[in-house]
């Protein structure tokens, strides 16, 4: 009787633990669904900001008003060229009117 007893005791001690491995084995695979989860969002969502990424860098080519605010800018730096080739044809033109009075007044 006393050996029967400690069987069952035992018995019920391993069921016990058996069903303590299977919550925790149950725990382990919804914490792996989960993740599993978050792992395909994540893929997902790179994929798709890969996609963005492409379409965004092709964008400045493709794009009416990129394209025209680049003219824009072309013709800006054009303009400010334009301005710097005056000024410095200016300069010119007052360096030789300087050198030319500077030489009329020297005594010969």
């Amino acid at each position: 009787m006393d050996l029967m007893s400690r069987r069952n005791r035992h018995m019920s001690s391993l069921q016990e633990e058996k069903r303590v491995l299977l919550l925790k084995v149950q725990s382990l695979e919804n914490v792996q669904k989960e993740l599993d989860l978050q792992l395909s969002e994540a893929e997902a969502l790179t994929e798709s900001l890969r996609a963005e990424g492409l379409f965004v860098s092709q964008k400045p080519l493709t794009d009416s008003t990129c394209l025209r605010l680049r003219q824009e800018l072309e013709m800006h730096k054009e303009g400010e060229l334009e301005l710097l080739r005056e000024a410095l044809r200016s300069e010119i033109h007052f360096l030789k009117s300087k050198l030319d009075s500077s030489q009329e007044s020297e005594p010969r």
